[in-house]
């Protein structure tokens, strides 16, 4: 989502949250931009939002998903990677 400050924005990522939750196989996980100096990884929030649900409860399902689909992502989880 995009949009000028106050426009709604958090709100309805809420609302949709509210909506969805609870249902089975819908996982949720939140990333947040934040404006700073110097600049950051362009998927920051993106990454955020992957490193929560990979820290979750029911991970390996979506560690297992990185690894096939996208493993060069998986590399900026270091901890979830093996050496060989």
């Amino acid at each position: 989502m995009t949009g000028e400050a106050g426009v709604g924005k958090t709100t309805l990522a809420e609302v949709f949250h509210q909506h969805v939750a609870g249902r089975p196989k819908v996982r949720i996980a939140r990333g947040q931009c934040v404006e700073g100096f110097g600049g950051k990884e362009a998927y920051y929030p993106l990454l955020e939002a992957l490193g929560q649900l990979m820290r979750g409860r029911n991970r390996a399902p979506v560690v297992q998903t990185l690894a096939e689909r996208a493993p060069t992502w998986l590399v900026q989880f270091p901890s979830l990677v093996k050496t060989e």
